[in-house]
C-alpha cells in the first residue's frame, strides 16, 4: 500500500468536479446535474464497495464504507460516490461526490510512483510513469476501492480515457524552423546530395505537424492535460438526450511506445465540428484511469500484455470494417471473436441459412451460429434445442466444435445497446476479454460522422 501524501497542496486545491460536469454537459444548467444524480440514485446499479478510514473534522479517522452507483450502462456514465456515516446516533449514507465516469478506455501498463488522496479520503490522483519514460497523472475513477492495492514502483494495467474541456480540428499543420539542429541537418542532407550546393540559401526548414501526438499534464490541476493527436476511430452515442463522440487515438508515443486512449467529447462542445478518422485534433482534457487488473508487475516491459490487448482491438476494428454490409448481429459477433484473439471466416454449412462463422483460436476451430433479435422480441431464427444438437453433431463430423450466439439489441437512438449470450464457454476457453456492448446505427452514424 502507498501511504497518502500530505504535502500535495497544489493538487488538493483542484479537488471537485464542477469543471468536469461542465465538460460533460456544456449546454445545461447546474440544477440539471442535481437532477441527473437523483436519476442515478433511482435507476443506477452498484459499482463496488470498499472499507476506508474516513477523515474526521476534529482530527483522526473513523472506519467507514464507500460504494459507487452508476448509470446508464454505456461507454460514458454518471457516477455517484456514497459513504456511510456511523458517527451519528442513526447511521446514514451520504453522497460525497459525483462525476462523469469513462467506462471504456484503452489499456496501458503504468508504473505507480505515488498517489494523492483527496480530503474526503475516497478520491484521488495516481502519479505514474508510462512505458517509454514520460510521467503521467490521472484521476482514478475507482480510487475508493483500489487505492489500498497500489505499491510504489509497481506497474499496473489501467484503462485510460479523457473527457474533453475543449476540442477542435488542429489549425496548424506545419511550422517553420529558422535555426537549430533541424536547419543544420537539412544543410547536411543537401550537401550529401550535391557537394557544390550553396547551403547559405537554406535559412529555414518546414516541419509537418500532421502526425504529431503529445499529452502534457498541467502543473496545477495535474489530472488535466493539453493534447494533440490523430483520430483513429470515431464513435457516437447518446446519454439522456446528450450526444457524445468517442474518439480513439494514440495520446502519446514516447520512444516509439504507443499510449492509446479514448477521448469523449460532448457534441455541443464541438460547435458543429464533426470529427473524422484521420483528423488532427487538439485541445484540453480531464485524464481519467481505472484499474483493470490487481496484479502488480515489477516493471513496465517493452512488450506488455496491455499492448497485446490494443493490437487485438485494432484487429477487431478492421474486422468490423471487413464485415460492413452484413447484418449487425454478424458484425457484433465477428468483432468480438477477433478481439478474443482468433481468426474468423464467414461460413455456409450445407443446407443451413443461419449466419455462421468459422472461428479458429488456440489450434481449435468452432462453428459459431449467429441469431439476432430486438429486445422483448423473439427472433424467428433462434434455434431449437434439437436443431442445436443436430448442428453440434454436424460440426463434429467436420472436426469442429460448436457455439450459438444470441444477440439482443435495444434501440438507444443513434445506436443499439447490445446483450450477447451463448458464448460464455467459448470465452472461457479462449481466455478472451471484452464483449461489444454498443454499436452505431449504420445510416445515422454515417450522417453524424459526415461520411
Amino acid at each position: 500500500m502507498i501511504e497518502a501524501t500530505e504535502s500535495d497542496a497544489d493538487a488538493r486545491k483542484n479537488e471537485g468536479h464542477g469543471g468536469h460536469w461542465t465538460a460533460a454537459l456544456p449546454s445545461r444548467e447546474s440544477n440539471t446535474v442535481e437532477e441527473l444524480l437523483r436519476w442515478v440514485c433511482q435507476e443506477g446499479k452498484p459499482a463496488g464497495e470498499a472499507k476506508f478510514d474516513c477523515p474526521q473534522k476534529g482530527g483522526g479517522t473513523c472506519p467507514e464504507k464507500a460504494f459507487g452507483i452508476q448509470y446508464p450502462d454505456l461507454p460514458l456514465r454518471y457516477f455517484l460516490l456514497v459513504v456511510t456515516d456511523s458517527s451519528k446516533d442513526e447511521p446514514s449514507n451520504e453522497v460525497v461526490s459525483g462525476y462523469p465516469y469513462c467506462a471504456d478506455g484503452c489499456v496501458n501498463r503504468i508504473r505507480v510512483d505515488k498517489i494523492t488522496t483527496w480530503s474526503n479520503g475516497v478520491e484521488g490522483i495516481v502519479h505514474g510513469t508510462m512505458r517509454g519514460g514520460p510521467e503521467v497523472n490521472f484521476f482514478d475513477a475507482d480510487f475508493y476501492k483500489n487505492h489500498a492495492i497500489y505499491q510504489t514502483g509497481k506497474a499496473y494495467d489501467f484503462s485510460i480515457a479523457g473527457l474533453a474541456y475543449k476540442l477542435r480540428k488542429a489549425t496548424e499543420n506545419k511550422m517553420i524552423i529558422t535555426e537549430g539542429p533541424a536547419v543544420d541537418f537539412e544543410r547536411e542532407r543537401v550537401l550529401r546530395e550535391d557537394a557544390s550546393a550553396d547551403i547559405s540559401k537554406i535559412t529555414s526548414v518546414e516541419m509537418s505537424l500532421e502526425e504529431m501526438r503529445f499529452l502534457i499534464c498541467d502543473d496545477q490541476a495535474v489530472d488535466d492535460a493539453e493534447f494533440r493527436t490523430v483520430v483513429e476511430e470515431v464513435g457516437y452515442f447518446e446519454v439522456s438526450g446528450v450526444g457524445y463522440y468517442r474518439l480513439r487515438a494514440v495520446l502519446a508515443w514516447p520512444n516509439d511506445c504507443n499510449f492509446p486512449g479514448y477521448i469523449y467529447a460532448a457534441e455541443t462542445l464541438l460547435q458543429g465540428y464533426r470529427p473524422q478518422k484521420g483528423d488532427s485534433i487538439e485541445g484540453w482534457l480531464w485524464l481519467q484511469g481505472r484499474l483493470v487488473a490487481e496484479t502488480a508487475h515489477d516493471s513496465v516491459p517493452e512488450i506488455a500484455k496491455a499492448e497485446l490487448a490494443n493490437l487485438r482491438y485494432f484487429a477487431a476494428a478492421r474486422a468490423e470494417e471487413d464485415l460492413a454490409g452484413e447484418p449487425l448481429g454478424v458484425v457484433v459477433v465477428g468483432r468480438t471473436l477477433v478481439q478474443w484473439g482468433g481468426e474468423i471466416q464467414l461460413y455456409e454449412p450445407r443446407g443451413q441459412t443461419t449466419p455462421t462463422f468459422l472461428f479458429t483460436c488456440k489450434q481449435a476451430t468452432w462453428q459459431v451460429w449467429v441469431c439476432a433479435q430486438m429486445e422483448n422480441e423473439k427472433a424467428s431464427d433462434v434455434l431449437s434445442a434439437s436443431e442445436q444438437e443436430r448442428r453440434v453433431q454436424s460440426a463434429a463430423e467436420c472436426g469442429h466444435r460448436a457455439a450459438f450466439a444470441v444477440v439482443e439489441f435495444k434501440d438507444w437512438g443513434h445506436g443499439y445497446r447490445i446483450k450477447m449470450a451463448g458464448l460464455e464457454e467459448l470465452q472461457e476457453i479462449t481466455g478472451g476479454s471484452g464483449v461489444i456492448n454498443y454499436i452505431k446505427k449504420p445510416g445515422l452514424a454515417a450522417n453524424k460522422e459526415g461520411q
